[in-house]
């Protein structure tokens, strides 16, 4: 390639003035295409491919989009999610070597989830570099890679490293950041706050598989776009190398087929995975950021069966609604204190038609649950109230504001009378009933959940070690619990003449919830809809 030439200056003189304006010193045809950034990435640069060969960098699909609308987009901060085997480590290496190469005073830190990584990922920017055409060599000059660092006599440099603390760069990439936090919790928490304000003036990009809920990716994560990061999802199904031939699968792959919309070879080809890995293929070639958090360990809700299946909606005049709410105290004690919540579901679909979450005190948390439940058509409503809890503030507030409320008639040895209580009391047999009768509905597809946040908290609550069940260490339950409430109150208070299927007739083995209703309704009540 040779397309530098010398105008009767000295080595040291063109040098400087080829770094400052390489399009002077090119012919016209080589000028136009080196200063293509795309073209650059995709003709300059050597690796290996994934059985050792050395081959010219291609960006495949996913690295092109990062390439036209983020970097070239302007986005300054960004998060990954993705499957395994995408190179994206890769491309951003490729990437600022050759902004370090072409842009003067530009430094690139990258930093990697563990010692071997780090010395393995400065490996592939040794390569593209010791491979690069001679000519654009020549012009950087006599550069001398170290095992972590490289260095050009313009200012720039790319660095790969466990964390940075000074300086000030132009881009940081955190490679395999859910690793790191799983592995290195520690570690991760200085990339965090040591390593993020050396880019604070730049680019900050995030990547990774995911590895659980409940650390500090799955956190960046679920907390974008509020927390300034743009998050960018890419699954499997776009490499042609994912597939196989025919075979027998499980009914559940089935329905993840019609679900994602796969190709017989491609779902074939995820049967075939998922017979070598179990349920750990969900987490590491996931087709939706749900299954992508997918616990492999105690999870009560499956990531399968957790996915958007409807709209937020507003009430309409013949349907029947029910409310479950869960209140907080409504104090901001702490950099992420619980939050108040609250579900609609409508009464026929089974389908959450609103949801809404925050900080309130309890007895404003009694009026935003009044207005809803006028709203939805005087909907009922199923408040959590537990002895010293804020729910007895929101249910008395309530019973004042004379709302429609859940009761329950419980007997007074020392009164000798019954007398009714208001709110849905939640003991350790309550809230196993609630959770398994939302995790059945859940799995028969007889409840459709339509907010992203509902799903990010069930994905995030598993079983505990003594048995009880909860969320996992740094997240929430309120959600989960406002929507199990909502879904008890389906069951309790159904359309005028249904009668409460949770009092006179159980469930048999297999049957879902409407079908034992449709069995419980007689026939003067047929001309009312049922649903699924």
């Amino acid at each position: 390639m040779g397309i530098f030439y010398e105008k009767g200056k000295s080595k040291s003189e063109m040098r400087q003035l080829r770094l400052k304006h390489p399009s002077r010193y090119l012919s016209e045809e080589a000028a136009k295409l080196l200063m293509d950034k795309e073209w650059r990435l995709s003709h300059l640069y050597k690796i290996l491919d994934k059985n050792g060969k050395l081959i010219t960098f291609r960006p495949n699909e996913e690295q092109l989009y990062v390439l036209r609308d983020i970097v070239m987009g302007g986005v300054s901060k960004y998060i990954i999610l993705k499957a395994r085997q995408l190179g994206m480590t890769t491309f951003h290496l490729i990437n600022d070597l050759d902004s370090c190469i072409f842009t003067p005073n530009y430094r690139a830190g990258i930093v990697a989830h563990q010692l071997e990584a780090m010395y393995g990922i400065f490996e592939i920017v040794k390569r593209a570099w010791q491979h690069l055409p001679d000519s654009i060599k020549k012009m950087c000059g006599d550069i001398k890679p170290t095992r972590t660092s490289i260095k050009f006599p313009h200012g720039s440099e790319l660095t790969v490293a466990l964390s940075f603390r000074s300086g000030t760069l132009s881009h940081l990439h955190v490679s395999e950041l859910g690793k790191m936090a799983k592995k290195y919790p520690e570690r991760a928490k200085e990339v965090i706050t040591g390593s993020f304000p050396t880019a604070e003036q730049g680019i900050i990009s995030i990547e990774s598989t995911a590895e659980g809920v409940g650390g500090i990716f799955h956190n960046l994560w679920t907390g974008a776009p509020d927390n300034g990061f743009k998050k960018i999802f890419f699954d499997w199904t776009k490499h042609k190398e994912y597939v196989s031939e025919k075979r027998k699968i499980s009914v559940e792959f089935l329905n993840i087929q019609r679900r994602n919309k796969l190709t017989a070879q491609q779902i074939c080809w995820y049967y075939w995975k998922y017979k070598q890995m179990g349920r750990e293929v969900f987490q590491e070639y996931p087709l939706s950021p749900q299954m992508a958090f997918l616990q492999s360990g105690e999870a009560i809700f499956d990531a399968a069966h957790l996915f958007l299946s409807c709209f937020p909606s507003a009430p309409e005049s013949e349907e029947h609604y029910v409310i479950g709410a869960d209140p907080a105290g409504g104090e901001s004690v702490g950099p992420d204190p619980d939050r108040s919540s609250m579900d609609i579901i409508d009464w026929r679909t089974g389908n959450q038609v609103y949801h809404w979450s925050g900080i309130e005190k309890p007895d404003e948390f009694a009026l935003r649950l009044y207005a809803m439940s006028k709203k939805y058509n005087n909907a009922i409503i199923g408040c959590e109230r537990n002895p010293g809890g804020f729910g007895i503030v929101v249910v008395n507030k309530l019973a004042e504001l004379g709302a429609k409320q859940h009761s329950t008639r419980t007997y007074s040895r020392k009164r000798d009378k019954y007398a009714d209580k208001w709110g849905w009391e939640t003991n350790s047999a309550t809230k196993r009933l609630i959770i398994e009768e939302l995790e059945e509905d859940l799995r028969k597809e007889s409840i459709g959940l339509a907010y992203q946040k509902s799903i990010d908290e069930l994905l995030s609550y598993e079983r505990k070690e003594n048995g009880s069940t909860g969320a996992v260490e740094g997240c929430h339950d309120d959600t989960v619990m406002s929507l199990a409430i909502a879904n008890r109150m389906r069951r309790e208070h159904p359309p005028k003449g249904f009668g409460s299927l949770a009092k006179k007739r159980p469930k048999k083995k297999g049957e879902t919830f409407m079908e034992a209703m449709r069995k419980n309704t007689k026939k003067k009540q047929q001309n009312i809809r049922i649903g699924r």
